[in-house]
């Protein structure tokens, strides 16, 4: 397994997502424009690769005084006292944390900043992991994967006894590109896959992409980002678009697979350190054997 990803949404013999990204690396990707063989005349363009979701988890135990110390800062952020609330912080790393007036089954405490969310286990549990943490999307975009992850390590090192690496138990992939191909005229019965469910979504009457396997333990989403982005404004992820050239009449897609923690361990991967050196082998699972697009051509309607 290694890094080069040669992915494509595999397609027939006129293939609508034949991209093939070159480099999967950490943080932004620099533009890639693809060799067409696609529909027609179709034109795609690679714009980034990278991780939009992960989820990890470390095995350990919390050290007591970290135990008594968030005790105290969830009580500060359970009072009645409008004052006490601000100061349920705890400083770790460079980070200011909330800390929550609650947990989460199994978990007693959770962090949260604009970067991690942490959910810490209470001390003495036996049966689950110390901690299990969400990277945002916007470092992973802006800072890459390797480090998010080293940074997140370093954190929960100052919580108590880390006794393993970083687990995955989630990780979303995800390519981000421009088209000229119609995505719209995408059915349902050109997808070929070993899900289950396909479900198309318009937004104001406009087609704005699929959801193939929702809710399994691997899924993919191909969906017009530009437009879940007037929605949900993410300026870092515009700006990255910006320097890649895209024009504001331009629409971006993007393709995106989720990996869960039974997939992942199905197919070999359970640390972070397997899966970054898995990532190739990831979009290769996901597009050649788990989901390939397939558009017969108007001399061969045979659907492979």
């Amino acid at each position: 397994m290694q890094d080069n990803i040669n992915t494509s949404a595999k397609c027939c013999e006129d293939g609508v997502l034949d991209t093939h990204p070159q480099q999967f690396h950490s943080g932004t990707q620099s533009s890639n424009t693809v060799p067409s063989n696609c529909i027609n005349t179709s034109q795609t363009k690679i714009l980034r690769v990278g991780i939009d979701s992960l989820y990890l988890s470390y095995q350990g135990e919390l050290f007591e005084d970290k135990s008594i110390r968030l005790n105290q800062l969830k009580k500060l952020a359970q009072s009645n006292k409008e004052t006490d609330i601000p100061l349920a912080q705890e400083y770790i790393k460079g980070h200011l944390f909330e800390v929550k007036d609650r947990g989460r089954h199994p978990f007693a405490f959770i962090l949260n900043d604009n970067h991690y969310r942490i959910e810490i286990a209470k001390l003495g549990a036996k049966r689950t992991p110390l901690t299990h943490a969400q990277i945002s999307s916007e470092l992973l975009t802006c800072q890459g994967a390797p480090l998010a992850v080293a940074v997140l390590t370093d954190i929960v090192s100052t919580l108590g006894i880390v006794t393993s690496s970083a687990n995955v138990s989630r990780a979303d992939l995800c390519v981000d590109f421009l088209t000229d191909y119609p995505l719209s005229s995408i059915t349902e019965t050109q997808w070929v896959t070993r899900a289950r469910d396909i479900e198309r979504f318009t937004s104001s009457r406009v087609f704005s992409g699929f959801v193939i396997g929702g809710g399994g333990n691997i899924s993919a989403r191909l969906y017009n980002k530009s437009l879940e982005m007037i929605k949900t404004p993410r300026p870092y992820l515009q700006q990255i678009y910006n320097e890649l050239g895209v024009l504001p009449e331009q629409q971006v897609w993007r393709l995106e697979f989720q990996f869960r923690r039974e997939s992942l361990r199905q197919l070999g991967i359970t640390s972070f350190h397997d899966l970054n050196s898995a990532l190739g082998s990831l979009w290769r699972y996901g597009t050649e054997q788990w989901l390939r697009l397939c558009i017969p051509s108007e001399t061969d309607k045979t659907q492979l």
